[in-house]
This record gives C-alpha cells, structure tokens and sequence, in this order.
C-alpha cells in the first residue's frame, strides 16, 4: 500500500526536486518529461517505452492505485528509454530517470514474494534479505538516509513535494525492513 501512495502522490505533480541518492545534489524529476517521450513514440509501430500509455500517464484517481499501470511507468524500458530521448532532444531527463531508477530498485527490494526468484530473474534486487550485511539491507538504508534528507528539503517548498503522511509511511516501511 505504501508504494501505491508513493506513486500516486508523485504522479499527480508536475515535477518533483529531490536530493541525488548519490551526492545529494538537487535534481527535478518532471513528469513532462515522461509525457514528451510518450509524444514521440505514440504513433511507432516500434518504441523504446511500450508501457507508456496516455493511461499510464494519466490516470483516474481510482487508476492512481492500480499498481500495474503504475509499473509502465516505473519499468526499465521507460528509464533506458528516458535517457536516449534526452541525449536526442537535448533535454536534461537525468533526473527522472535517477528518480525512477531508485523508485524501482525499491519496488522490486521490497516486493520480494518467493525465494529463488532473485536466481530466476538473475536480478540481485530480487533476492530475498538474508543478513544485516545484504545489499538491499545497504541499499535499504541508503533510501532511508536519501528519504530524510529529502524530508529536509520538502520543508521548504510547497509544490512538487509527497504529503507529510506519505512521506512519514514510505519512511517507515523502509526503517521496518531494515530493522
């Protein structure tokens, strides 16, 4: 439920200013961006985000927790593809696409369901936590650590930022995991 608020709060805005999991600068993750890529490919028979749809986009409120339709958006195609529109047109995508790319890597930490799927799917964001030292443990703590710091900086902006309340549970659900 807490990733379905998650996108469904973040979704809803225009863009989004968040520190870079990796060095804390100031990004602006934008939902236009998503939205110009989609104009660029609609009419293909080929394209680089096939999840992206004017659905997927923009969607009803009851859509926003369809966690399928959120997954479009949240996928590796679209961030791959997200990067090479921006190296095309000219436009600063990187971003959304770290935005989208932690995003993600949390979703598929924490919504381990079976335990060799991790091998099945030969991806190690996928294996269950074993150990206070795992890598999604560190990764875990990395996502609190950039959570509070972001924290920090939605105090002082009133748009583009989560609700205090969703926020406060994304913290929590990730605290738990790691606990």
């Amino acid at each position: 439920m807490h990733q379905k608020q998650l996108v469904g709060s973040v979704r809803c805005r225009q863009h989004v200013c968040i520190p870079d999991i990796a060095d804390g600068a100031v990004c602006k993750a934008s939902l236009s961006h998503l939205r110009q890529l989609y104009a660029s490919e609609k009419d293909n028979y080929i394209k680089m985000a096939p999840g992206l749809s004017h659905k997927a986009l923009n969607p009803s409120n009851l859509e926003r927790q369809n966690v399928k339709l959120v997954l479009k958006v949240f996928d590796e195609k679209t961030i791959t593809a997200l990067g090479m529109f921006g190296n095309v047109t000219g436009t600063d995508t990187s971003g959304t696409a770290k935005f989208l790319k932690l995003i993600l890597r949390l979703w598929k930490v924490l919504n381990v369901k079976s335990t060799d799927k991790g091998r099945r799917k030969r991806d190690s964001d996928r294996k269950p936590i074993r150990g206070v030292s795992d890598e999604n443990v560190v990764f875990l703590n990395e996502v609190y650590n950039w959570l509070v710091e972001w924290e920090g900086m939605q105090q002082k902006v009133r748009h583009g930022r989560l609700s205090n309340e969703t926020l406060f549970a994304l913290k929590h659900t990730v605290s738990t995991f790691t606990e």
